[in-house]
């Protein structure tokens, strides 16, 4: 959007966007969609293939892994530079990860990206059960489409409410209520303390409460945070997000920031 923008102010600049996702720009809530088989994948991209050439917008595909602000470059993973005169930093939110014994296990994942949601339904032809940890709406809407399609779910709380920023108690309850009778088995007040697996893959996890439940997948969604990467090693200023004033500037010389980050 912010190339797209630019290339409406200025016919004449050269804009680059650098990015080492794959695929093109995507509606993000349709992933939702896509897991319960509602949406194609052809209809989640939100802009049409040609849209960089259209628009003379060099696209770089690549990682960054480093900006020096002093001499205008970013540096990327393969070794090459890219100059600028001036650099925005959209580089997003990351989906927050369990950092328990056994969270790098086959089939642990988080549910933010397209490769997230691939990865989530290939696996899904060789499980019975999955545990979902979450309490927003990302993780009542997975387990709703999971329990849909017929499989057998553990929705964990690590408070006792869900959604607590929106829902009180009560609201809470209803919906817990609503999932019991579908027949998720929910847990208020225990996390994931361990995931436990055989030959690489999960095959269960251990609550903080002690229980041990069997499952083939574990499906993390318990918030995201800004990608700040590649900001830190740049010694650019940040607090829990990108430090910016309301030109969203981020002090360092012709560097801005906008979105998630």
């Amino acid at each position: 959007t912010a190339a797209e923008v630019l290339r409406g102010e200025d016919s004449a600049a050269q804009i680059s966007v650098i990015t080492d996702d794959p695929f093109p720009p995507y509606y993000r809530p349709a992933l939702k969609d896509y897991l319960a088989g509602r949406v194609r994948e052809d209809k989640l991209w939100s802009r049409p293939a040609g849209l960089y050439q259209e628009q003379q917008i060099r696209l770089i595909a690549g990682r960054a892994t480093a900006i020096q602000a002093g001499q205008h470059l970013v540096q990327l993973q393969d070794g090459k530079q890219v100059g600028y005169s001036r650099l925005l930093l959209a580089s997003g939110a990351q989906a927050s990860r369990l950092t328990c014994p056994g969270s790098n296990l086959a089939g642990v994942t988080t549910l933010r990206s397209i490769a997230d949601y691939q990865q989530v339904q290939q696996r899904l032809i060789q499980v019975k059960h999955i545990v979902v940890s979450g309490s927003g709406t990302l993780a009542l809407e997975t387990i709703e489409t999971l329990r849909h399609r017929g499989f057998e779910v553990t929705h964990l709380l690590r408070k006792r409410t869900l959604w607590s920023d929106v829902l009180d108690p009560t609201a809470s309850d209803l919906v817990l209520q609503q999932e019991r009778r579908d027949g998720v088995e929910v847990r208020v007040a225990e996390e994931i303390a361990e995931i436990t697996g055989r030959a690489g893959q999960v095959s269960g996890i251990v609550t903080t409460g002690g229980t041990r439940i069997p499952c083939e997948m574990v499906i993390v969604a318990i918030g995201v945070e800004p990608d700040l990467t590649l900001v830190k090693k740049s010694g650019i200023p940040c607090g829990r997000g990108v430090k910016v004033d309301q030109a969203m500037y981020t002090g360092a010389p012709d560097i801005y920031a906008a979105g998630d980050v």
